[in-house]
C-alpha cells in the first residue's frame, strides 16, 4: 500500500514555497497601463502579503448516505448539493445505466461545498452492491477532517505605487494558490479563469496602472470549494490591503476605497483590459457587467448605517469592505473592540445589491450566515 507522493506533505513548508513564488513575477493575467513604470517612479511603494490556510467545510452533519442496490437498480438517499452529478458518479461506479439510478436528496445538515461531491453517496452504493443489502454509511467528524476535501491554501501579494501627492498610481495583485482543477485533471499549478475571475482579474479599481498575476502552485491535497470559493482569499487580500493602505497614508478608509474604485461607471472590458476569457459567474457580460456605481452605493449604505466617522471609545474601531461576487455587490461595516486582550465584534452592518430579490428572506439568511 502506497500513500503516494503527498504522504509527507508539510503545509508550513508549502506556505514558505508559495510566499517565495509570490515574491517573484508570475503569469500576467491582466495588464492595464504600465505598472513597472509607475512603481519605478513612485515616491513610495507599499506592499503586504496575506496567507490563507487550508480550510475544511466541516458541516454540522458529516457526510452520510443510505443505498439500496439490487436487481440491477440503485436507490440512494443522500444530503447532496449536486444530486445529478452524484447520480452520474454512482451509475459509473456501479456500471449501471443512469436511468437505473435514483437519488433522493435529503436535507443537507450543512453543505458549504463539501456535499457537492458525490464520494460518500458512491461509497454507500458500492458497499450495498457488494453486500447485496441496504447499507448506511455515516462518516464521523474524524473521517470528515481526515478524508474530505479542503478549500485551497493561498498566498496573495499586493502592492501599491504611491506618488508624491499620496495618490495611488499603480496596483499589483499576485495570487498563488493550487487550483481545484487538480482534483479532476492533470495539475498545471495555475488557477483556471473561473478562479481568477472571482475577485482577482475583475478588480474594479480605476488605478491607471493595474496588473494581476498568477504564480504556480502544485496541489498536495484534494481541493474542494468552500462557500464563496476563490472570492475568499482575493477579497480578503484586496480589502485588507486597502485598509492598510489607508492607515499608511493617513487616509479615511471609506475615502480610500472610493478613490480606488473611481467614478461610477460600467466597466468596458476592452478599455480596462479585462481578460478575454474573463469568467463572469456563468452570466453574459453584456447583461451583467461590472457596475462600480452599484459597488459605491452599497459601500455608502453600509458605512452610513454604521454612522461612519462618529467618535468611538478607546479600544474600538470600524472596518469596511466592499466586493462584487456572483454578480452581486456587497459591503460590510464591522465594529471591533478589545476586551481583556481579545477581539470582539459587537456590531455588523451589511448591504447587498443582488438585483431582483425573488426571496428576500433567503438573501437575509445568506448575509447573516456569512457574518456569523
Amino acid at each position: 500500500w502506497s500513500h503516494g507522493p503527498h504522504a509527507a506533505y508539510d503545509s508550513d513548508a508549502f506556505r514558505a514555497e508559495m510566499e517565495a513564488t509570490a515574491a517573484q513575477p508570475g503569469k500576467v493575467l491582466r495588464d492595464r497601463g504600465d505598472y513597472d513604470a509607475a512603481r519605478a517612479g513612485a515616491a513610495r511603494v507599499i506592499s503586504a502579503t496575506y496567507h490563507q490556510a487550508h480550510m475544511a467545510q466541516a458541516p454540522m452533519e458529516p457526510p452520510c448516505a443510505v443505498a439500496d442496490v439490487r436487481d440491477g437498480k440503485a436507490t440512494v438517499w443522500a444530503p447532496s448539493q449536486s444530486p445529478y452529478d452524484a447520480r452520474g458518479d454512482i451509475a459509473k461506479a456501479l456500471g449501471l445505466p443512469i436511468e437505473n439510478v435514483t437519488l433522493h436528496p435529503t436535507l443537507l445538515g450543512g453543505g458549504f461545498g463539501r456535499k457537492s461531491k458525490g464520494d460518500f453517496a458512491t461509497e454507500a452504493a458500492i458497499l450495498s452492491q457488494r453486500a447485496g443489502a441496504p447499507v448506511l454509511v455515516q462518516w464521523t467528524r474524524e473521517d470528515d477532517i481526515q478524508n474530505g476535501y479542503l478549500h485551497t491554501t493561498s498566498v496573495e501579494h499586493v502592492e501599491a505605487a504611491v506618488d508624491a501627492n499620496g495618490r495611488v498610481t499603480g496596483w499589483l495583485h499576485r495570487s498563488v494558490a493550487p487550483s481545484i482543477l487538480s482534483t479532476f485533471a492533470p495539475d498545471s499549478g495555475y488557477q483556471m479563469p473561473i478562479e481568477s475571475g472571482m475577485g482577482h482579474v475583475d478588480t474594479p479599481f480605476a488605478t491607471p496602472n493595474l496588473r494581476c498575476e498568477n504564480g504556480q502552485a502544485m496541489a498536495h491535497a484534494r481541493i474542494g470549494w468552500w462557500r464563496s470559493v476563490s472570492n475568499i482569499p482575493h477579497a480578503f487580500a484586496i480589502q485588507s490591503f486597502a485598509a492598510e493602505l489607508a492607515h499608511a497614508l493617513r487616509r479615511d478608509q471609506r475615502e480610500m476605497l472610493l478613490e480606488l474604485i473611481g467614478p461610477a461607471r460600467v466597466i468596458d472590458p476592452k478599455a480596462e483590459a479585462l481578460p478575454e476569457d474573463l469568467w463572469n459567474y456563468g452570466e453574459p457580460y453584456a447583461a451583467f457587467p461590472i457596475d462600480t456605481g452599484r459597488l459605491i452605493h452599497v459601500l455608502n449604505v453600509a458605512a452610513d448605517a454604521a454612522d461612519w466617522g462618529a467618535p468611538l471609545p478607546a479600544g474600538e474601531g470600524w472596518g469596511l469592505a466592499v466586493h462584487r461576487s456572483f454578480v452581486s455587490y456587497v459591503a460590510a461595516a464591522v465594529r471591533v473592540k478589545i476586551v481583556d486582550g481579545l477581539i470582539r465584534v459587537p456590531e455588523v452592518h451589511m448591504a447587498i445589491d443582488c438585483g431582483f430579490a425573488a426571496n428576500p428572506e433567503r438573501i437575509r439568511s445568506q448575509m447573516e450566515g456569512a457574518a456569523v
